[in-house]
C-alpha cells in the first residue's frame, strides 16, 4: 500500500514540474514494494520513474528505466 502511495506521490511531483522529487518518490516505491509487489505494480513504479527521467531530460535513465520495467514477467 505505502508503494501505490509513494508512487501517486511521485506522479504528483511530475505534474508540478518537481522532476528530481519524482525520481525519489519512484525509487521509495520501489524499493519499499521489494519482493511484495506483483509485477505489474513494479512495472507501474519504473514506469513513473522513467516519466520523471523524461521531465528532467535524462534519456539515458528514462530508457534505463523502461527497459528495467520489462523484466517483470506479465
Amino acid at each position: 500500500m505505502g508503494g501505490r502511495l509513494l508512487s501517486n506521490m511521485s506522479h504528483q511531483a511530475t505534474y508540478l514540474g518537481d522532476f528530481d522529487h519524482a525520481v525519489q518518490l519512484a525509487w521509495a516505491a520501489q524499493e519499499g514494494a521489494k519482493n511484495a509487489a506483483s509485477a505489474t505494480t513494479m512495472s507501474m513504479f519504473l514506469a513513473m520513474e522513467a516519466r520523471a527521467h523524461a521531465g528532467n531530460g535524462d534519456d539515458d535513465a528514462c530508457s534505463r528505466a523502461f527497459a528495467e520495467s520489462e523484466r517483470f514477467p506479465p
